[in-house]
């Protein structure tokens, strides 16, 4: 039900496939922005923690308070009440998850600057969570 409220939205911001008709079909699905642009389209449980996160790190971002958190960037976001569920458009990382990075690998080489940006993000949205 979401996919198609939330697909009619979703529609006039960005070009894609057919978007599947019920959650069973697939969970995360590409989209393209109206410049050819790719990002990730993903179906969430409404009330989890994922969503969340995103929304904070999206305002704080917007406010200019986390900018150089390590996260992705959160686009479009459309929350159907009726079946407690979130449809999110985030931005597209071209390596998959940081899971099948690591296992095609064995490590992941990263200099340590980023690291040190990426553990500052974290450290940042720790402390936001606990103030």
């Amino acid at each position: 039900m979401i996919l198609k409220l939330c697909g009619r939205k979703l529609a006039r911001l960005f070009d894609g496939p057919e978007l599947p008709t019920s959650h069973a079909e697939l969970n995360v699905y590409p989209v393209y922005s109206k410049t050819g642009r790719r990002y990730i389209a993903k179906v969430s449980p409404g009330g989890g923690l994922e969503t969340s996160l995103l929304l904070q790190a999206k305002k704080l971002r917007e406010n200019g308070t986390l900018e150089d958190a390590c996260l992705p960037i959160l686009v479009h976001h459309c929350y159907h009440h009726m079946s407690s569920t979130n449809l999110l458009v985030m931005e597209y990382c071209e390596h998959g998850t940081l899971e099948k990075l690591i296992v095609a690998n064995g490590t992941v080489p990263m200099h340590r600057q980023h690291i040190a940006k990426i553990l500052r993000g974290v450290a940042t949205a720790l402390f936001f969570l606990h103030s």
